[in-house]
């Protein structure tokens, strides 16, 4: 019940990288802060969540990009 979330930044930025339930309620910060430009990865870990559909939200400066995942237990 875990998934790593990889992603890219262009150029260095103050980050958030977030999931959220389908009523918007954010159930777990993955990362914030300065990262450099270049790829990383996130893991979550959803031991503890409801099995369902989520939206992981990345936002850096001016990008912002969404994904969608589905919890299967």
């Amino acid at each position: 019940s875990s998934t790593r979330i990889s992603y890219s930044l262009p150029e260095g930025s103050e980050i958030t990288l977030a999931l959220y339930d389908l009523t918007g309620r954010q159930v777990a910060m993955l990362t914030e802060g300065w990262k450099p430009a270049g790829s990383h990865q996130a893991t979550w870990h959803g031991l503890n969540a409801a099995a369902g559909v989520y939206f992981c939200r990345l936002q850096a400066g001016d990008l912002e990009s969404s994904i969608k995942l589905v919890l299967t237990k």
